[in-house]
């Protein structure tokens, strides 16, 4: 069986339709994922690992077995370099779960954002525009 994933301590996300925002505050950073990477985020609970998952994903079309594994893998190393996810020391999720995916296969994405640093000023009489 392969090494499983589990979601990091501290993290806040929210399901934006078939996608979904998660917000690091600690980092000040928040992800959009898209939507097969937001599916494997909500049932991000350990159990279920990178060949399991392309082989649930190999079975319902979209691409070969061997992408989709390669791609997996990228997707969890960024979640891990991002401090996102940890690897599982437990069970979680069991495969039938993960399988409950009712889209086509594309890969996983993700893009980064900064949250502000600094507080928003309110807009001017005018709008927007100008020093205010």
């Amino acid at each position: 069986m392969s090494k499983g994933w589990i979601k990091a301590d501290g993290l806040v996300w929210e399901e934006l339709g078939t996608e979904a925002l998660v917000v690091n505050p600690r980092s000040r950073m928040s992800w959009i994922l898209n939507p097969v990477a937001a599916h494997i985020w909500k049932h991000c609970e350990g159990a279920v690992g990178i060949r399991d998952l392309a082989r649930v994903f190999a079975l319902r079309g979209g691409a070969e077995l061997a992408t989709i594994e390669r791609e997996l893998s990228e997707f969890f190393q960024g979640l891990a370099q991002s401090g996102l996810v940890e690897a599982a020391s437990s069970m979680g999720t069991p495969v039938s779960t993960i399988a409950c995916f009712g889209g086509n296969y594309s890969t996983p994405l993700m893009s980064a954002r900064a949250l502000g640093a600094n507080a928003r000023r309110r807009p001017s009489p005018r709008g927007n525009s100008g020093p205010g």
